[in-house]
């Protein structure tokens, strides 16, 4: 497992102190599907928040100008892409001296919304209890080789214009079924967060089993004709809460995937069962390529591939006809030309035509 680890807190988390000048929104693009949303440029918005760790950084629609302070100092924090009205993270800019407490105070002027924080821990910040985020390109995941890694996804459209950043701007993608994924981790919950594509027609579905137990499976089916967005990005595969404290292994097997859709794993959550990271068990994940999907999964093959089949036999089928159409007619013009070649004979010495009795 990787050294680092980041905390994620929810908007609607109680360590936030929002101003009234925020509205909660539900939408399904947004972590946990919501959002706090500031809409009114006469009044400012703040975000204030205590928190033990080495950074902090949140993730929304931010424009300029922003004025951010830490432990009562200015503080500057930088989006990607500033005046883009997309989301993506509003990041500090340096790495803290310690793990803390520290406090810090957010002002914006513009139209924002603010979905949730991540908090990079320390050696020494609590981790027990908390909510971890782990990044699809993190080494805890383990990929079997179906899955393309994609880096740089700046932009994900979600609908009417507006824009999306995954976590990251990563992702793991596959198109194969079979496909598998192992993640070892120690806590009492786990939840897989991934993107939907409403828009591309075809369906996928996956296998979810938490310590060899039955599998529980995950069915999305997309007609391509889109309602509400276009791509959705934080949307929640599987969950699994109240688990006993200590490690557990998690196993994702891509069971169908038909038509223009692909399942796509963005990242994954845990709540943490141990004190720190100086006492992390260091998991190392597992080997996905060596694993296999039990009995109970099943894998279905393409439909893409069965169609394909059946658009060759159909082609087969008609030039088959067309020859065998051809052999008949040639068949028939043969048997009419022998049969005018007995009726048509020389005639006799005597100059006289023979007459045949009809």
């Amino acid at each position: 497992m990787s050294s680092a680890l980041s905390i994620i807190l929810d908007n609607t988390h109680p360590t936030f102190n929002l101003s009234s000048a925020w509205t909660s929104v539900s939408e399904n693009m947004w972590y946990n599907g919501t959002v706090s949303a500031f809409a009114e440029p006469q009044n400012n918005a703040t975000i204030a928040c205590d928190f033990l760790g080495k950074s902090i950084s949140l993730f929304g629609q931010f424009d300029g100008p922003i004025s951010a302070s830490i432990d009562n100092e200015a503080h500057t924090f930088t989006t990607p892409e500033p005046n883009a009205h997309e989301s993506q993270p509003l990041s500090s800019s340096t790495r803290l001296s310690s793990d803390g407490p520290h406090h810090v105070n957010v002002e914006l002027s513009r139209e924002a919304r603010f979905d949730y924080a991540t908090i990079e821990a320390g050696p020494e910040t609590p981790l027990e209890g908390q909510n971890v985020i782990v990044d699809d390109g993190d080494e805890s995941l383990q990929f079997s080789p179906e899955w393309l890694s994609v880096q740089g996804l700046a932009r994900l459209n979600v609908t009417n214009g507006q824009q999306h950043r995954v976590y990251k701007d990563t992702i793991h993608q596959s198109t194969t079924p079979g496909a598998n994924l192992v993640f070892q981790f120690t806590g009492t919950s786990v939840a897989v967060y991934g993107v939907v594509r409403w828009q591309n027609a075809g369906r996928s579905s996956s296998a979810y089993i938490l310590d060899g137990s039955a599998p529980e499976t995950h069915a999305i089916a997309a007609s391509g004709v889109v309602t509400k967005c276009n791509n959705q990005p934080n949307y929640l595969f599987f969950q699994r809460d109240n688990l006993d404290p200590g490690n557990h292994t998690l196993a994702v097997t891509a069971t169908e995937i038909s038509g223009d859709q692909a399942f796509i794993l963005d990242f994954v959550s845990y709540t943490a069962s141990f004190a720190n990271l100086s006492v992390n068990p260091n998991l190392t994940g597992g080997d996905a390529a060596s694993w296999t999907a039990p009995p109970l999964v099943q894998v279905i093959a393409p439909r893409r591939r069965r169609r394909v089949s059946l658009v060759g036999a159909i082609v087969g089928a008609i030039l088959g006809a067309l020859v065998l159409i051809t052999l008949v007619v040639a068949f028939l013009c043969i048997r009419r030309r022998q049969r005018r070649n007995r009726m048509v004979a020389p005639p006799p010495p005597g100059g006289h035509m023979p007459i045949y009795a009809k």
